[in-house]
């Protein structure tokens, strides 16, 4: 099953200068121009920095794909960095 959506191309993220497109039916990360990691890490990281404890597995998960694409995810994230230690 294609997971893009029709209609809308690629983009650079902001965050991590890879080219991506939208993923699923959520437009969310397409209008701050974030792919589908940095936009959840983002939402992770600003949880963490109003006090609250996401799951450490989840952002486990994010910065592994990151890191798939060669990105350094622990840079661009510290307080995820610092959660995952």
């Amino acid at each position: 099953m294609n997971r893009f959506i029709k209609g809308i191309g690629t983009y650079i993220c902001r965050c991590c200068n890879r080219r991506t497109r939208p993923h699923g039916g959520d437009l969310s990360a397409v209008h701050v121009k974030l792919c589908e990691e940095c936009y959840e890490l983002a939402g992770l990281e600003n949880s963490i920095l109003d006090g609250q404890a996401p799951s450490r597995e989840t952002c486990q998960y994010y910065v592994e794909k990151l890191e798939a694409h060669g990105i350094e995810a622990k840079e661009l994230f510290p307080s995820i960095a610092e959660l995952i230690k």
